[in-house]
């Protein structure tokens, strides 16, 4: 029994080692990191991520490393107000996470370089945890969404983490609450 308890703790994959996975998989597509992201790029309709509603131009990568594969959804709406970025982990063989991250946390360590202020709970949307938050990209104020959800859960974690952020240019948040409802989260 303790050899078990000893395995499943080894194959948990911590948020520090799944930032680094998401960021070498994203190629940087969504926060401009250095990278060549165009060698990940595929069409959106290959993945699992979907956005269901016209009015948005997507960009998809996808990564199928050894222990995790990464699908990344960049959702812009076309009149410029606001995006969305969702990363879809899901492991490969044994491994898990844990599914004890705060999303807060998540998101300083996603955007060290990026401050995030006002930080508070935001509303329950499609079994996603949200929290709302003001933050600055590519010199634009912006009134953000955090979320996160973790499925399939296993022994000691879960086989399946999505999370993101959608930022609103106009400082309307609703704009990026009603732009989830429009996508499609995998089980």
């Amino acid at each position: 029994m303790d050899s078990d308890k000893h395995l499943q703790q080894k194959s948990k994959i911590g948020f520090p080692t799944l930032l680094l996975l998401v960021a070498i998989a994203s190629g940087g597509m969504a926060m401009g990191w250095p990278g060549n992201a165009s060698a990940d790029e595929v069409d959106c309709a290959s993945i699992l991520l979907k956005v269901s509603e016209p009015g948005y131009d997507t960009s998809c990568e996808t990564n199928g490393g050894v222990q995790v594969t990464t699908d990344v959804l960049e959702a812009n709406a076309t009149d410029g107000t606001h995006f969305m970025v969702i990363f879809d982990l899901r492991t490969n063989h044994r491994y898990i996470f844990p599914g004890k991250s705060s999303l807060r946390e998540d998101l300083n360590d996603l955007f060290s370089d990026s401050s995030i202020d006002d930080w508070r709970s935001g509303r329950a949307q499609q079994g996603l945890k949200t929290a709302e938050f003001s933050s600055e990209f590519k010199s634009i104020p912006s009134d953000c969404v955090g979320f996160q959800h973790f499925s399939g859960k296993q022994i000691g974690g879960w086989r399946r983490y999505i999370f993101g952020f959608g930022c609103s240019r106009t400082g309307d948040r609703e704009q990026v609450y009603a732009a989830l409802r429009y996508v499609n989260f995998p089980d």
